[in-house]
């Protein structure tokens, strides 16, 4: 039974090796192949007049695919499936690409059609409404190529409202031509109001009834469509493939048996970047990071700049220092892969950060979550317009209303949040600039107290001093208060009486033997002589009735509040 297994494999491997496979290429879509070239041409041109059609209806030059696609076609489902792959109309990812499974003779399916277009819209467009988005996706399923000869408009089995809009616009001499101009005015965020205008010259409710007019009609007709002067049959290259080559990008599919493909290469010291690529993408599948991380160390030893493989390993990495290492080597590998920027953002902080996200989101604009976090960003550092700017994209990116709702709401609570910052800011500063003045009032005391106990150290007190000496104060114990309002300072050669308004208009007349003992609260004082600008005083004196002056006391310490 071994045997003959044995016997199986090695005569499916020859089979396939002695197989004429062959490639070509149109821009990001490539074809590999073993059937004949009369078939998968055909295949190749369709899908490049197809990417040439949706440019023209989004008003963009030469679409991108990032990564590329391969059109893997095999002669029949027998011949796939004796190279383990199986045949489907959906994208998959393979070792370094997109690829499409495909049979040869067969036209592009309704599936793959939608399939392309969605990539090809969210690699090169904003974000454009969604009804448009299907609308170009249904469209265009019915696309009718045969070489130079293109046309559009049949209507598919699940036509809708959204296919008629673009039919319509698409379709009608009234219309045509300009339909671009409509989707790229949506796209790069402009209102509805100036979009419509600028490519109509009509108001979006204008065409909407027209949409529903057409609609009802009924009355579907195709017509030619613009196209590229294009002969697949002569105006493609095609190169032969190496059969260690072509066994390579059948192994690239990672199907059951690419494992032993990439081994034997690996053996053999062919594509060496290539195979430990693979290996590392099918230990990645199979969660084993341990291996996955051999095969791709071994991948860069070997000179590999696979970005996307790169990714996948440091989302597994349970060591935070190697995963943000992998993500670093993913950005310099591909500075156009966003999720690769994205992932390392999640690593940084600062403008580190915000350089990072900033890549993202210019390089997925219609992904609402990259722009939220750069708007997060922003906010964290304070750069409040770039935040709005950033809300105001991811509004734009959102695919329903409930989240375009929550986008909207993030960027209107902007400026509270900016006047919440500035309020915020300008607290700490004062209260920097009070903790500042307290440290220096505190340095100036202790100065002083330094000073008069050198100063009694050398000279003791006499007792006739100690009995003329004023209570000592300290604010709280003081004899007496008055808060009013100082209306008149009376200069009395160097001393001063103070003229205080105080409780129920009541006057009150106190002392100031030498300013300079008085304990002061608040700012310096300086007193003009006269009458006063009422200014808000507190001061605590000695009782001591003096009826030559006319004072109720002695001042020991004013408070005199800051002035705003």
């Amino acid at each position: 039974m071994l045997r003959s297994a044995l016997c199986i494999l090695i005569l499916s491997t020859c089979a396939r090796a002695a197989d004429h496979w062959y490639e070509s290429r149109s821009g990001p879509i490539e074809l590999t192949s073993d059937a004949p070239q009369r078939q998968t041409l055909v295949t190749l041109g369709d899908a490049e007049q197809l990417r040439f059609v949706l440019g023209r209806l989004l008003g963009v030059r030469d679409l991108q695919a990032d990564p590329k696609v391969r059109l893997m076609i095999f002669k029949d489902l027998r011949d796939a499936q004796q190279a383990g792959a199986t045949p489907s109309p959906n994208l998959i990812e393979a070792r370094d690409r997109r690829a499409l499974v495909l049979t040869a003779g067969q036209p592009l399916a309704p599936q793959t059609v939608r399939g392309l277009v969605r990539m090809f819209v969210e690699r090169n467009t904003g974000r454009i409404p969604a009804e448009f988005e299907r609308g170009l996706e249904s469209f265009l399923t019915t696309l009718e190529v045969k070489g130079a000869h293109v046309r559009w408009g049949a209507p598919p089995p699940d036509a809708d409202r959204d296919w008629a809009r673009i039919a319509l616009l698409a379709t009608n001499p009234e219309y045509g031509g300009r339909a671009g101009i409509l989707l790229s005015n949506l796209q790069q965020g402009a209102s509805e109001i100036s979009a419509y205008h600028n490519a109509f010259n009509k108001t979006k409710a204008e065409i909407e009834a027209a949409v529903d007019r057409f609609w009802a009609a009924k009355q579907f007709s195709p017509a030619d469509a613009p196209s590229l002067p294009l002969n697949a049959q002569r105006d493609f290259d095609v190169h032969q493939l190496d059969p260690d080559v072509a066994d390579l990008e059948l192994a690239d599919l990672l199907t059951p048996g690419s494992e032993a493909i990439y081994k034997r290469l690996v053996a053999k010291n062919i594509r060496l970047v290539d195979c430990y690529e693979g290996l590392a993408l099918l230990a990645l599948r199979a969660n084993n990071s341990t291996a996955a991380g051999d095969y791709l160390n071994k991948a860069i030893a070997a000179g590999s700049k696979n970005s996307a493989i790169l990714v996948r390993y440091a989302a597994i990495e349970k060591d935070a220092a190697k995963a943000k290492d992998a993500l670093a080597k993913a950005v310099q590998a591909d500075p156009n892969n966003a999720v690769a920027h994205h992932e390392f953002a999640a690593h940084l902080t600062g403008d580190q950060k915000i350089r990072e996200l900033g890549a993202a989101a210019k390089l997925s604009p219609q992904n609402m979550e990259y722009q939220a976090d750069l708007a997060r960003a922003y906010l964290d550092a304070k750069m409040f317009a770039a935040a709005a700017r950033a809300w105001t994209a991811a509004e734009h990116a959102a695919t329903n209303d409930a989240d375009r709702e929550r986008m909207l709401k993030n960027r209107l609570e902007i400026e509270s949040q900016r006047l919440d910052a500035e309020e915020a800011e300008r607290k700490k500063r004062l209260e920097e600039e009070r903790a500042e003045t307290e440290r220096l009032k505190a340095e100036a005391i202790a100065r002083i107290r330094a000073a008069e106990a050198k100063a009694n150290a050398k000279s003791p007190i006499s007792d006739d001093t100690l009995k003329s000496a004023v209570p000592w104060w300290d604010g709280a114990t003081a004899p007496a208060r008055v808060q009013g309002t100082l209306r008149q300072v009376d200069c009395l050669g160097s001393q001063l009486r103070l003229v205080i308004e105080g409780p129920g208009k009541k006057t009150v007349r106190l002392f100031v033997a030498d300013l300079s003992n008085v304990a002061v609260k608040g700012d310096p004082v300086s007193f003009s002589c006269g009458v006063q600008r009422p200014r808000p005083i507190t001061v605590d004196y000695i009782p001591k009735t003096d009826p030559k002056l006319g004072t109720a006391g002695q001042v020991a310490g004013i408070d005199l509040p800051r002035q705003r």
